[in-house]
C-alpha cells in the first residue's frame, strides 16, 4: 500500500507504508523471492522455455 503525500509547489510523493505479509509464514518474500512452480534452465533458448511454460498452463 502506498499513500501521497504533498510536497511544496504542487508536488506528491508516494511513499509505501506497508508490507505484505503471508499469514501462513507470518512472513514476506522480500529479500528472498519466491520459488517458482517451474524450475527454469538458464541454457535453454527463449522459445525452448516459452514451449515449456505453454505445455504447464
Amino acid at each position: 500500500m502506498n499513500e501521497f503525500f504533498e510536497l511544496p509547489h504542487d508536488f506528491r510523493i508516494s511513499i509505501s507504508t506497508a508490507a505484505p505479509l503471508i499469514t501462513v509464514t507470518d512472513s514476506n518474500w522480500e529479500l528472498k523471492g519466491v520459488i517458482p512452480d517451474i524450475e527454469a534452465n538458464p541454457d535453454l533458448s527463449v522459445e525452448e522455455i516459452n514451449s515449456i511454460f505453454k505445455e504447464n498452463l
